[in-house]
């Protein structure tokens, strides 16, 4: 996976125009960044935490999933739920699989912190 000043770029560049809740929909099972993206603006909406399917990162076409100041609900474990809230809080990347659908956020298992 590329490092983050990349991922940033290339989130910056498919997210110009998109608004502060994408409302994406993502395929069960898949990897998933979630949290700080790297992306700063000087005028809101700003998409700096958000929910994006990991594979887009690397082909460097990003589809926002998610993008608000609170995060999604979330289906997972409570110990998954309080890392995943605590990442949030602290501006922190991890990568999780699951699934996006609408507002909730399905995690089958955190796979660790992003590189």
């Amino acid at each position: 996976m590329p490092h983050l000043p990349a991922l940033s770029l290339a989130i910056a560049i498919s997210l110009i125009a998109l608004p502060a809740h994408a409302g994406g929909t993502s395929s069960a099972n898949e990897r998933l960044v979630f949290g700080k993206t790297n992306i700063f603006c000087v005028q809101a909406p700003c998409p700096w935490r958000g929910i994006v399917r990991a594979d887009d990162l690397q082909s460097g076409s990003a589809t926002m999933l998610w993008s608000q100041d609170r995060l999604p609900q979330l289906d997972a474990s409570a110990e998954d739920a309080t890392r995943l809230a605590t990442a949030w809080d602290a501006l922190e990347c991890l990568i999780v699989e699951g699934s996006m659908s609408e507002r909730t956020l399905r995690v089958d298992r955190i796979v660790g912190v992003c590189p």
